[in-house]
């Protein structure tokens, strides 16, 4: 699972399946016992708004599949109410070197409050298996932390970045 679009007070977890039937994420501050929310899957792709989050504000959670674990436990932080000062990356044009870009995951994972890509993530934007393994090395840091994704020419195909799109939850 990654997070997405987060705000003061609620945040978007989104994961990529074949086969869950009954869709849910456990979360809390204390424990993944304090709160629960239905998710919605479209084809492959399935996603949850967790809301009534406190700002700035550590939360663990899990991706279920109706009693089931389908995933690690992972943590986020929503945004603040108020300025406070943060840190973040840049990065971009990862599409052609999976393991450079294992790399530079590595080196930001835990480091950063958000991280701004560039675009170019994949070579062929239409290509499942390229967003496969862009989601698999990145999991790492988007397990815990928000990526703010731009289009990139190699994400578009005859016009359309259809993937993109259903891939990313994108403030608006």
């Amino acid at each position: 699972p990654y997070v997405q679009n987060p705000t003061t007070s609620s945040i978007v977890v989104a994961w990529e399946d074949f086969e869950t039937t009954a869709p849910k994420v456990v979360y809390g501050v204390q424990s993944l016992a304090e709160g629960s929310a239905p998710c919605s899957c479209a084809g492959i792709h399935c996603h949850c708004t967790l809301t009534g989050l406190l700002p700035a504000t550590a939360y663990s959670y899990q991706v279920f599949d109706g009693e089931v674990p389908v995933s690690d436990a992972y943590a986020f932080r929503t945004k603040p109410q108020f300025i406070e000062p943060f840190t973040f990356a840049v990065c971009g044009d990862n599409r052609s070197d999976n393991s450079a870009h294992t790399l530079v995951i590595e080196a930001m994972s835990g480091k950063y409050s958000f991280v701004i890509n560039t675009g170019d993530m994949v070579s062929d934007g239409e290509n499942e298996s390229h967003w496969d393994d862009y989601l698999e090395i990145e999991q790492p840091l988007q397990g815990h932390v928000t990526v703010f994704p731009s289009v990139g020419n190699h994400e578009v195909d005859d016009e359309k970045a259809d993937a993109y799109y259903r891939i990313f939850h994108t403030p608006a």
